[in-house]
């Protein structure tokens, strides 16, 4: 999702999966690191980054993975309907192929329903490398690479509406060519599938995906409550605003929560110093500990267990 790179194989293979069944109706926001290519100019912002980008990934992984333990049985079978969906559209995608080739010479009333899958296909290699052509050349920075690739997006969208108005206005294709008809309408709603899957995942990527992890972690913590240390946080020693141990000993720069991701120097919330000497805005430590009693970063623990009111919890 969002923190995923564009050049991962996962992102790879969604952008390859979406662009080509989906017949570039799908965007694909641009990547969190286009924006620090753009703007780091300086040594200290590019380590400051690459800090943050560590911690960031630190956090998620934790949050990702106490999520997959303890909702493993929804992920297998979101994971099993995924793989089952890209199956069948695969081969609604071929059967689709094989009709537009074998049965385009039987009559049917809407002529140009043969040439569908043709458009879709050359149609589906245009907006990716029409979008990365413009943004070589004006360099629109990630909000205007978004909306670039929203608008290279418009046409594959026309192109599907148009094959679901052919479809739903044939008369007798149903009749004089069955063959041609039936597998090209159920591959165009699966298109319709995929590319409503594809803005899913990039509006859910646009939401940051660290807030979608809180959130799915909060869910799983309500439904299994684990002992937490939020008390022991309010009383770990505060660390006075200005204070030399907020800014990095290496290069001077600013040290961040990562939690929320904000500079400490800069915000007027309290900071506390954990045992292991992280630092962390309190707030964000004392949510983090209502079900952990460990450190995000290095698992050092942050103080002794609370024990868990299961029965209020539960109410």
């Amino acid at each position: 999702m969002a923190d995923v790179p564009e050049s991962s194989p996962a992102a790879r293979l969604l952008r390859a999966t979406s662009s080509t069944f989906g017949g570039g109706a799908s965007v694909h926001p641009p990547a969190q690191r286009e924006s620090s290519e753009l703007s780091d100019s300086t040594p200290l912002q590019e380590s400051r980054n690459r800090r943050r980008d560590e911690a960031q990934s630190r956090v998620h992984q934790r949050l990702l993975d106490e999520i997959t333990h303890g909702f493993k049985i929804l992920v297998f079978l979101i994971a099993v309907l995924v793989i089952s969906l890209l199956l069948l559209v695969m081969f609604l995608f071929v059967k689709a192929v094989s009709a537009s080739i074998f049965y385009v010479s039987k009559p049917c009333d809407q002529p140009n329903l043969q040439y569908y899958m043709l458009v879709t296909m050359l149609w589906s290699q245009v907006p990716s490398k029409f979008s990365d052509y413009i943004r070589r050349r004006l360099e629109p920075g990630p909000i205007g690479s978004l909306l670039l690739r929203t608008a290279c997006s418009i046409p594959g969208w026309l192109v599907i509406a148009y094959g679901i108005y052919m479809v739903e206005s044939a008369k007798t294709c149903q009749k004089t060519n069955p063959q041609l008809y039936w597998p090209l309408r159920n591959f165009i709603y699966a298109q319709v599938v995929i590319a409503a899957l594809a803005m899913t995942v990039t509006i859910l990527a646009l939401l940051n995906i660290r807030h979608i992890l809180y959130m799915l972690n909060w869910m799983m913590n309500a439904l299994h409550p684990q002992c937490g240390c939020e008390k022991a946080v309010h009383k770990l020693p505060k660390i006075e605003k200005g204070s030399s141990e907020l800014f990095d000993p290496t290069d001077g720069s600013a040290v961040d929560c990562c939690i929320c991701m904000e500079s400490l120097p800069g915000s007027e919330l309290p900071v506390v110093r954990a045992p292991c000497a992280h630092s962390f805005h309190e707030e964000c430590l004392a949510s983090w500990c209502k079900n952990h009693v460990d450190c995000p970063l290095c698992r050092q623990q942050v103080g002794e267990a609370e024990v868990v009111d299961t029965v209020s919890t539960a109410v």
